[in-house]
């Protein structure tokens, strides 16, 4: 998690910053990372205001077949997407668009 952190604060750092190429800096600290964490792929993206800025692969999709990753590149994330939902939810939570006490299976007519 530490990693996807990391990745996270430098993409965003680097989404407002000027110049021809950039991403050069995040890419060159994602290679970084990826040997250091031992991470065989990573498909990265980053869009703004729903407009894709930049997305590129890095290292193996399918490490066995040698399938290089890209930006397209699906990973199985197992169980990570859990944490992704409820920082999701909560988040409506706080700005007051998801009641917790409310039944789960309401229809939209019902909302």
């Amino acid at each position: 998690m530490k990693y996807v952190s990391a990745c996270a604060c430098a993409l965003l750092a680097c989404a407002s910053a000027a110049g021809a190429d950039r991403f050069g800096g995040v890419r060159e600290a994602i290679r970084a990372r990826m040997v250091e964490h031992t991470v065989p792929g990573v498909a990265i993206a980053v869009w703004k205001d729903g407009e894709v800025l930049w997305e590129e692969g890095f290292g193996w999709a399918d490490v066995e077949n040698r399938i290089p990753a890209s930006g397209h590149t699906m990973f199985n994330l197992a169980s990570l997407s859990k944490t992704f939902t409820a920082v999701g939810l909560m988040t409506l939570v706080q700005a007051g668009k998801v009641d917790l006490d409310q039944p789960a299976n309401l229809s939209m007519a019902e909302c």
